[in-house]
């Protein structure tokens, strides 16, 4: 299969992480916390979609769902129920989802976020903090985003003049999910000055939407950004986005005939916005993350990992570190070759750069090794966890870790060190 894929699909698979070369992987199934992959083997799935399964494989409440809209009919060229119901969740969940436009992922409702933005403040500059990512889109098509080194300097920074920012974009969990992390005083800081400025503020909430709680990152930090995007999580593993936010920003999307000339108009379609059997998921999906029960049972588990992998690499090494805060798991892979001990260490002691370094060929070998042994990390390198995951996984997953590491040992492999 993999070396028809390599003739077929550029790089072998259609996302960056799933192109692993002869390795594939291939997959076949799903069910609860783990998946089959072609060859019969069971894994501890610790990439969920890239996120998106918050409720693991094959839940018994998103699939009824899934059933009845089937028969209901795939695309009925018009708003339905369905939609409805979905856009009332999101509305009953996230703080400032005053306004909901629906998309068919998240690149698409970033994309409308910065026309948006440029639409109704009549400027161009987008600003953010380095390492923080916004999709593919953006950069494809050749749209600068400022960086700032910090929350400090990107509040400074910050200006709401005739030639100023249109945006002010954020990971409110910092980079990739926490990966470079970002306190809930930074954000808010960030967020003041951004008011003061009159400048809106947009949170990515791709992952961390409905996963760090019901409201997103924005109830945890107490922050009402202007726009939020949406995506993974919201369709529940169907292809789905959202831009939510205040009204007096969205409602330039109502492009009715009759209604009101008081906003800048700006076009949008979509052949699959508000799909209503993406709309039935995603729906289901909410509601069984409502009461924030699931998200808990998902930061359980990832906590537990977390202290299970410091504990194996104390014990064997490399002087890896595994940290996080929500239902995520990142790995340090130590790129200066630092001593470390992983069940004290911070990410506050290395400098940013470390923290978002990369060794391309060592993720892949360890996502190799991992894979052969029953684990299937994502690509940054990274574990996320969710509600259908059990202990009996997460020991699963620990033990495939230590074989892997005892694996890429043997082989010679340098762990540590690589970019000093």
């Amino acid at each position: 299969m993999a070396r028809r894929a390599q003739g077929l699909l550029p790089g072998g698979g259609s996302h960056d992480f799933r192109q692993l070369g002869e390795a594939g992987p291939f997959m076949l199934s799903g069910q609860a916390g783990r998946k089959m992959d072609v060859a019969g083997r069971e894994i501890v799935d610790l990439t969920l979609g890239h996120g998106a399964l918050m409720l693991g494989h094959d839940h018994k409440a998103i699939r009824s769902a899934i059933e009845r809209a089937l028969a209901r009919g795939i695309h009925l060229s018009a708003t339905t129920p369905a939609e409805l119901a979905w856009a009332e969740a999101i509305h009953a969940l996230v703080p400032t989802a005053q306004r909901i436009r629906f998309t068919a992922s998240g690149n698409e409702a970033l994309a409308l976020a910065v026309a948006l933005a440029k639409r109704n403040t009549g400027r161009e500059r987008l600003i953010t903090l380095e390492g923080h990512h916004f999709g593919w889109v953006l950069s494809a098509l050749g749209i600068a985003i400022e960086t700032a080194p910090d929350a400090a300097s990107l509040a400074q920074r910050i200006d709401g003049g005739a030639k100023g920012h249109a945006l002010v974009m954020l990971e409110p969990t910092g980079g990739s999910f926490g990966l470079l992390p970002l306190g809930k005083d930074e954000a808010q800081h960030i967020a003041k000055a951004a008011k003061a400025s009159d400048v809106p503020l947009l949170f990515d909430e791709t992952i961390t939407g409905f996963r760090v709680a019901p409201g997103g990152a924005q109830q945890v930090f107490d922050v009402a950004p202007d726009l939020t995007v949406l995506g993974k999580i919201l369709g529940a593993g169907l292809p789905c986005g959202a831009l939510v936010g205040s009204a007096d920003l969205l409602d330039s999307l109502d492009n009715r005939p009759d209604a009101p000339a008081s906003h800048p108009r700006l076009s949008h379609g979509g052949t699959h916005n508000g799909n209503p059997l993406v709309a039935a998921a995603g729906a289901a999906m909410l509601g069984e993350l409502a009461d924030g029960k699931a998200i808990q049972t998902a930061n359980a588990r990832a906590a537990a990992l977390r202290t299970g992998l410091n504990a194996l690499f104390a014990h064997i090494g490399p002087d890896w570190t595994a940290y996080g805060a929500f239902s995520e798991v990142h790995i340090f892979m130590n790129p200066a070759g630092e001593a470390l001990d992983p069940t004290k260490w911070a990410p506050s002691q290395v400098p940013t750069r470390h923290l978002g370094a990369r060794s391309a060929p060592l993720t892949q070998n360890l996502r190799i090794a991992l894979l052969e042994n029953g684990v299937d990390v994502n690509g940054w390198p990274g574990a996320l966890t969710c509600a259908a995951h059990t202990s009996e996984d997460m020991a699963l997953a620990e033990a495939g870790f230590e074989r892997a590491l005892m694996a890429l040992k043997a082989e010679g492999a340098q762990l540590t060190g690589w970019a000093a």
